[in-house]
């Protein structure tokens, strides 16, 4: 039986880091794996128009699923200060694109913090701005 060095453990120490990293890396949060595996696509639609802002959150199902959402909006700017919550349930069928909430404001994208988050069973998504 072949004996191991220390070379060779420091090497297979070094092997096995580095496959953990890059598997850790591979199914973080938004890779393209960890979001198939997601129940739900989901993305929070911010568009300047020549009136003000729109803001939609969208969500894609992958299967049939039923769920919650919670759509958080704060403005601050020249006229003034808001904050405004939208939220509620959900049903959609597998490659069912729905609208989750939808505001319109007056002022600039630049002014807004916006968040949506969608709950599916224990899952809960924070679904990226676009």
């Amino acid at each position: 039986m072949p004996a191991i060095t220390p070379a060779h453990a420091a090497l297979a120490a070094l092997t096995l880091a580095a496959c953990g990293a890059a598997g850790a890396a591979t199914l973080a949060r938004g890779s393209p794996l960890a979001r198939a595996a997601d129940p739900a696509l989901c993305t929070l639609a911010i568009r300047e128009t020549g009136a003000g802002v729109e803001i939609e959150g969208r969500l894609t199902a992958t299967t049939r699923l039923s769920g919650s959402y919670d759509l958080r909006i704060a403005r601050a700017g020249a006229s003034g200060s808001a904050q405004m919550t939208q939220g509620g349930t959900f049903t959609a069928e597998p490659g069912q694109e729905i609208a989750l909430g939808s505001v319109g404001l007056s002022g600039r994208a630049r002014d807004l913090d916006a968040a949506l988050t969608v709950e599916i069973g224990v899952r809960r998504l924070t679904c990226p701005a676009t």
